[in-house]
């Protein structure tokens, strides 16, 4: 009997399951949905009013992806980002209260053309800036917690004939052309869970 094999892709369901740009659109999409909203110290979410780092933990979550809790903290996680590469999603750090004895004192959300949204202030509450004036200045770096390497789709195999004698093992080009897939980016949010024998798996 020949060896049958369950693959299963998980799919949007899963925020881990989708795409890299995917997913830095939809934590544009999401941050903005507290636009306006106050700024509280300490506050970790929509209810309560949340801080910078608060707020941007927050919003994270919503795509299932854990970051640290303080500006600071958030600032060691994730890949470096040159500031001419900055995509949707990537953390930006700030220095805005030396006082303080920290290297960084502010996190924001990156949007799009220079503009970022962020919890400023008590008085502001969460707002979109630009980098071009103020916090240009006051820019420290930029972190990609969102990585294609760290989060992509993935495809599991299965050996469903336990009584097998054979040790077929699956066909490489099958995963390198979910592989291709991934490497365009091609989004795959309209697929919910499907299964397919190996025998009877078609090469794309």
């Amino acid at each position: 009997m020949r060896n049958k094999y369950l693959l299963i892709l998980l799919v949007l369901q899963d925020p881990l399951c989708s795409t890299p740009t995917d997913t830095s659109s939809t934590v544009a999409k999401i941050s903005q949905e507290y636009l306006g909203q106050p700024y509280v110290w300490g506050g970790n979410t929509p209810q309560t009013g949340m801080d910078c780092s608060g707020y941007t933990k927050y919003v994270f979550k919503k795509v299932g992806i854990s970051i640290p809790r303080t500006a600071l903290t958030q600032s060691k996680v994730g890949k470096i980002v040159d500031r001419k590469n900055l995509k949707k999603g990537d953390l930006l750090f700030f220095l805005t209260d030396k006082k303080r004895g920290i290297p960084v004192t502010h996190v924001g959300i990156y949007l799009d053309n220079g503009k970022f949204i962020h919890a400023a202030s008590k008085k502001k509450g969460i707002i979109i800036s630009s980098l071009n004036g103020k916090y240009g200045k006051l820019f420290i770096k930029a972190k990609r917690v969102i990585d294609k390497n760290e989060y992509e789709q993935k495809v599991f195999k299965k050996n469903i004939d336990n009584n097998s004698n054979q040790d077929t093992e699956p066909n490489d080009e099958i995963f390198l052309a979910f592989s291709s897939i991934l490497d365009e980016e091609v989004s795959m949010s309209k697929i919910n869970i499907q299964t397919t024998s190996f025998s009877n798996f078609k090469k794309l």
